[in-house]
């Protein structure tokens, strides 16, 4: 609504569609997002390190290491 309106210009049109909107907008029914909890899906990295141990006179001995990590993006695009 005009708070200073036009002597010239009727406004009551307006007036009418802004509390037609307003009473709209109260009929509608209201979203309930929670967004503290959505995160995006982790992004899981695997990595295997190859580490020789040794040897005796016919083998080598070695060993496997796995390590994999988690990485959590949350909605606000904080990395966890």
């Amino acid at each position: 609504v005009d708070s200073q309106p036009d002597k010239r210009y009727d406004n009551r049109i307006s007036e009418n569609e802004i509390e037609r909107l307003i009473e709209w907008g109260r009929g509608i029914t209201h979203i309930n997002i929670d967004t503290n909890k959505q995160e995006k899906t982790p992004v899981i990295e695997e990595k295997e390190e190859i580490e020789s141990m040794g040897n005796n006179d016919k083998q080598i001995i070695t060993q496997v290491k796995r390590k994999r990590r988690e990485i959590r993006i949350e909605f606000n695009g904080e990395i966890k």
